[in-house]
């Protein structure tokens, strides 16, 4: 497709301003996905505005089959949308409505059969992995000695990490946090609070639509943190044992926490596993909408990407 004119692309513009303004809670990310799936369009049908685009139903199908499935589920997304806008009919848009249904269940499928068995833990095991360690920090009396050993210090710092994990199921944050006793240092960033006790969260994979979030820390987790703290020599919350002066960093932070469930219980688990046991777990007893969102608002995600991406069916029957 030729370059568009000023003219066109001008009126194009306007297009999404109305697009956009009739749906004022998109956030910036969205709307540029939106924008950016919607030339491809034009693009691949040869179209030159946005009315002649909502004309060619079928084109567009054979475009979203043409495909990945996750870039043919965002270009039905944002052609739903616009059609929708522009006072489509039924008959032109329900097809596209009928092609992202199938891709999201396509998708879902995908990803069940791409995880492999070994890296799901049912929050059960987590719980149990949890016990074996506070079980191993008492019988070395960690909080009543010093810690002298790097080995014991990773020991702490592991439980510490398997309880706020428990706590919330986090991605990959935890890496991310300093430490701060001042809540003016908290707008920017990744925090570890400790007055109060509180994990707050500004910079994270859906932070445009979230927002802020903060995390109040329960005692028992709170007590632990002071004493990982303790020896800390920089302002991270996780650091490497044996050079505390280093944070864990987020590559690094990945094998760390593979390596503390496959010492306990022989499984690699990583961030997104354990999302997936707190999600197949509230599943197992048919939740409610309400305690769906609740551990979606959590989670910082939709209750429908749970169901996605999280939910291991096979797993809680």
């Amino acid at each position: 497709m030729r370059d568009l004119s000023l003219g066109l692309q001008y009126k194009m513009e306007t297009c999404y301003e109305k697009l956009f303004t009739q749906r004022p809670h998109l956030s910036v990310r969205t709307r540029s996905i939106y924008k950016t799936n919607i030339e491809k369009c034009m693009k691949c049908t040869e179209c030159t505005c946005l009315e002649d685009l909502c004309c060619k139903t079928d084109c567009l199908l054979e475009y979203i089959e043409s495909a990945t499935p996750n870039t043919g589920k965002l270009a039905a997304t944002a052609l739903i949308a616009l059609m929708k806008e522009n006072s489509c009919t039924e008959e032109q848009y329900m097809p596209i409505v009928k092609k992202y249904q199938e891709l999201v269940l396509k998708l879902r499928e995908s990803a069940e059969e791409q995880s492999v068995k070994g890296d799901f833990a049912s929050l059960d095991e987590i719980k149990h992995v949890e016990k074996l360690l506070t079980k191993r920090v008492k019988g070395l009396k960690l909080f009543q000695h010093d810690v002298t050993r790097h080995e014991d210090l990773e020991l702490l710092m592991n439980l510490l990490v398997v309880r706020l994990h428990l706590l919330v199921p986090f991605r990959n944050e935890l890496s991310t946090l300093r430490v701060t006793s001042k809540n003016k240092d908290t707008l920017v960033g990744n925090w570890y609070l400790t007055r109060p006790h509180k994990i707050i969260l500004n910079d994270y994979k859906t932070a445009r639509r979230y927002g802020r979030r903060e995390y109040s820390i329960p005692a028992h987790i709170s007590r632990l943190a002071t004493r990982v703290m303790q020896y800390a020599r920089c302002d991270a919350l996780l650091y490497l044992p044996r050079h505390p002066e280093r944070p864990i960093g987020s590559t690094y932070f990945n094998y760390f926490l593979n390596r503390i469930f496959e010492q306990s219980i022989g499984k690699r688990i990583g961030s997104s596993a354990i999302r997936k046991a707190h999600v197949t777990e509230l599943y197992k007893s048919a939740p409610t909408i309400k305690q769906k969102k609740e551990l979606a608002e959590m989670m910082n995600h939709a209750p429908q990407t749970a169901e996605l991406y999280y939910y291991k069916p096979n797993e809680s029957a």
